[in-house]
């Protein structure tokens, strides 16, 4: 989902909001499983460190 359609912007703007969505409404040590193909496993971790 989202990676097709989007440019590399839109696809990182897409995981901040989403990714973000999940931080707001865990408790501290939340573990959360992401799934990603390989070729965007960096996006996933670039924008991860910032959340």
């Amino acid at each position: 989902m989202a990676s097709g359609e989007m440019s590399d912007d839109q696809f990182r703007t897409f995981l901040k909001y989403t990714l973000g969505a999940a931080a707001k409404c865990s408790r501290d040590g939340a573990v959360h499983f992401i799934c990603m193909d390989r070729r965007h496993m960096h996006d996933v971790t670039a924008v991860g460190s910032t959340i």
